[in-house]
């Protein structure tokens, strides 16, 4: 089950009851934990003022379904759908997850176990390509000036690409607004990495005012 509960430290208690439960709004809803989230992830962004845009219709819908499971799995195993100290984790391989606006929980599970399938193949971390996409997407936009991406990020693009265009075959769903997420960002490795990379930390160069 890829919603888990966790209590909160020294607590010693069933959660069986609570993540059925959960599973079950989930299911009712048409959707996954791990799909789900990604509305709740979306609307937090938003408020945080971290994304511009407002989550659309069915983001916001997504959020609404896994803040329903939440509480509800709360209550079933505590009484409360408010329990001080309490916190959730829901399972999502390799951080790897394919949005598909309109498609099936099978069609989206689908289509992201094919681009997994794909870094693993080729032996990278999904982080690492998503990187090489993000460095190659900042470098056109400031018009190809240097420092330009190595060769090494040139080919976690190129990667990033191929796992995309696999996700998208695999799920089956023509939609617009599609695209393939890579989350994990939040260690230390891949903040430090990511702080560190010449193309994303550049700053144009100040311009003497005689």
């Amino acid at each position: 089950m890829p919603f888990h509960l966790i209590p909160p430290p020294g607590v010693e208690i069933d959660v069986t009851k609570g993540e059925r439960v959960a599973e079950d709004v989930f299911v009712a809803n048409k959707t996954a934990p791990e799909i789900a989230i990604f509305g709740l992830q979306v609307a937090q962004r938003y408020a945080a003022k971290r994304r511009c845009d407002p989550p659309t219709e069915e983001e916001q819908r997504l959020c609404n379904v896994f803040g329903l499971a939440w509480s509800s799995a709360l209550e079933a195993t505590t009484g409360s759908q408010t329990a001080d100290g309490w916190t959730y984790s829901v399972t999502t391989p390799d951080d790897v997850f394919l949005w598909v606006p309109g498609a099936s929980v099978e069609a989206i599970r689908r289509g992201t176990e094919a681009a997994r399938e794909v870094f693993h193949t080729a032996g990278i971390a999904p982080q690492e390509a998503a990187l090489g996409q993000y460095e190659q997407t900042v470098y056109d936009i400031r018009g190809f000036e240097r420092p330009e991406p190595s060769v090494e990020s040139a080919r976690a693009a190129s990667l990033f690409h191929e796992a995309e265009r696999a996700a998208f075959v695999a799920c089956r769903v023509e939609a617009s607004g599609r695209y393939l997420l890579i989350e994990g960002y939040d260690t230390p490795y891949w903040l430090e990495r990511c702080a560190k990379s010449p193309v994303l930390s550049w700053q144009p160069e100040e311009t003497e005012v005689a």
